[in-house]
């Protein structure tokens, strides 16, 4: 797949999208040559399957919380932060492999 150089087709948005499909996405040249190294530099930043906002849990949660929270949102792993917020310090991660023999 190639998308078309043009100012309305594609900037970073698209050149990533593409990207993830196995294309590429050709930045056009419309731009002032700051700006369009700008676009290619968000492209080249974009990290595929970082997340940027995790549900995190406490020490103090329980298996049950733990599990509650898996059923509702479908996720099947947590960092666990000494607050249980995002920006705490990371004291561990409880994944599937730590639940899937569970009743």
């Amino acid at each position: 797949f190639v998308s078309s150089p043009m100012d309305t087709v594609t900037e970073h948005k698209m050149a990533i999208m593409m990207a993830l499909q196995g294309g590429i996405g050709i930045i056009h040249s419309n731009l002032k040559p700051e700006d369009q190294a700008a676009e290619v530099r968000k492209v080249k930043k974009f990290k595929n399957g970082f997340i940027n906002d995790p549900i995190c849990l406490s020490p103090d949660d329980t298996l049950e919380d733990v599990m509650r929270t898996k059923q509702m949102l479908g996720f099947s792993s947590f960092p666990i932060t000494d607050t249980g917020k995002m920006g705490g310090r990371l004291v561990g991660i409880i994944s599937n492999r730590d639940t899937s023999f569970i009743d």
